[in-house]
């Protein structure tokens, strides 16, 4: 019982509050952008980006400014997760956890809706599917994973910066998606 408790005081608590923290974001910020189309969406995405990167910059007593903070190893009482193959496990098991809940969504009655949209989104509407609230609704939950991800990240790496979140980064990360 003493591990639950730590484990869910611990990093499971400070992932959780990040992936909703960042799911609130996402909440306040998707409506507005989702009111732009083409370019402009990726620009403001980008632009949101920036403004993140800027924020941690700042906030010095939160996020260690500039220089970074260290990130504790990721572990439960006295077992740490610290060697490649531990690691390997982890994620894996991150791997077949993510695989199943995409399964689940794609056949799920928001999958067969999100499905609509990629097709076309006039037509979807026109079947009375709510366009906006399904793609605020994906949009958040994005959010959420891509938060969960970036602390398993952090963990797996040790140290986090700033330079995580800057410009340079989204560049590469849109360079990976257009080229893949």
């Amino acid at each position: 019982a003493e591990i639950f408790v730590e484990l869910f005081t611990g990093f499971m608590l400070a992932m959780v509050a990040g992936a909703v923290g960042a799911s609130i974001v996402a909440a306040i910020v998707a409506r507005p952008i989702f009111r732009l189309k083409g370019h402009y969406l990726a620009m403001a995405t980008l632009g949101l980006g920036i403004i993140i990167a800027i924020v941690i910059k700042n906030e010095a007593n939160y996020t260690g400014g500039p220089d970074g903070m260290p990130v504790p190893a990721l572990g439960i009482g006295s077992f740490s997760i610290n060697g490649e193959k531990q690691w390997y496990w982890v994620l894996a098991a991150l791997l077949l956890f993510s695989f199943w809940a995409s399964r689940n969504l794609i056949d799920s009655p928001f999958g067969r809706a999100l499905r609509a949209l990629h097709g076309s989104e006039v037509a979807s509407q026109g079947l009375g599917v709510d366009v906006v609230r399904y793609k605020v609704a994906i949009f958040i939950l994005s959010a959420f994973f891509a938060s969960i991800m970036g602390s398993v990240t952090a963990h797996y790496i040790g140290f986090v910066t700033p330079n995580i979140a800057d410009f340079f980064h989204s560049i590469e990360l849109v360079t990976m998606v257009v080229v893949g």
